[in-house]
């Protein structure tokens, strides 16, 4: 059973958080009795998001989509968008429309669009894109400029589908940014506290020759760190470390 209300009042007491809430509607004591069996009665509570999607959100989700309207319609890239064929702009509403539906299946919600759609359900659908281009192999053209502060989860998608974070090439391996050390079990060590990147061969062979700082600036690209949930997702032998799976800032 769900009810609506607003936050009146935040104390935090001995570590603690305590809210008052204005419920919108009446809650009988009954209604409260039934189903708490006798027990204080627990709740879960779910913040709604009022932020609107940002404008850069929007433009990070047509530039995904269109990329993935060019590479299953045979589109030549171009990074000027009016650079397509006649029937391009109705390929990519095609497009468009199945990917949104796939998402509110995936979701569970309503039909999604843009037009109304909050900041975190944005993001949520953002990464839905990236992994979708991550499981039909749909390349990433200039993807610092359509991804920005979600390059973060594309270098995830990377580690996840061993697919090169610079050149794409599927097969790649996992490189440890951060040297596990002498005479060290890397079966044995945290690997929650350190970098991964995954790389092609080439790559992996570059970074020994001229050092992760130089890389890391040449290639314009980071290395992330994952929890117990991301390693093992990404196959990643770890001791068991608690915690969110990635090592991501919120909106």
């Amino acid at each position: 059973m769900e009810f609506v209300g607003t936050i009146k009042s935040i104390t935090y007491p001995d570590n603690h958080t305590r809210l008052i809430l204005d419920i919108d509607e009446k809650v009988s004591p009954a209604i409260i009795s039934r189903h708490t069996a006798g027990i204080a009665p627990q709740v879960g509570i779910e913040f709604f998001d009022n932020r609107k999607i940002s404008a850069d959100q929007r433009r990070k989700a047509f530039a995904i989509m269109t990329e993935i309207t060019r590479h299953f319609y045979n589109e030549n890239y171009s990074s000027e968008l009016r650079l397509v064929s006649p029937s391009f702009a109705d390929d990519r509403k095609s497009v468009e429309a199945a990917l949104k539906e796939s998402f509110a299946t995936y979701k569970n919600i309503e039909a999604y669009s843009l037009a109304n759609s909050d900041m975190t359900t944005a993001r949520d659908f953002i990464n839905f894109l990236i992994e979708f281009c991550f499981m039909f192999d749909v390349p990433f053209h200039e993807k610092e400029r359509f991804l920005g502060e979600d390059i973060q989860f594309f270098l995830y998608m990377c580690l996840k589908y061993r697919k090169c974070a610079i050149t794409g090439k599927p097969g790649s391996d996992v490189h440890h940014i951060d040297a596990v050390g002498m005479g060290r079990n890397r079966n044995k060590v945290d690997s929650t506290q350190f970098r991964f990147i995954c790389l092609s061969r080439e790559m992996h062979n570059l970074v020994h020759q001229i050092g992760w700082n130089k890389f890391s600036s040449m290639h314009k690209v980071g290395a992330i760190k994952l929890n117990e949930k991301g390693l093992k997702e990404c196959r990643i032998k770890t001791q068991p470390v608690s915690g969110f799976y990635i090592d991501i800032d919120e909106n």
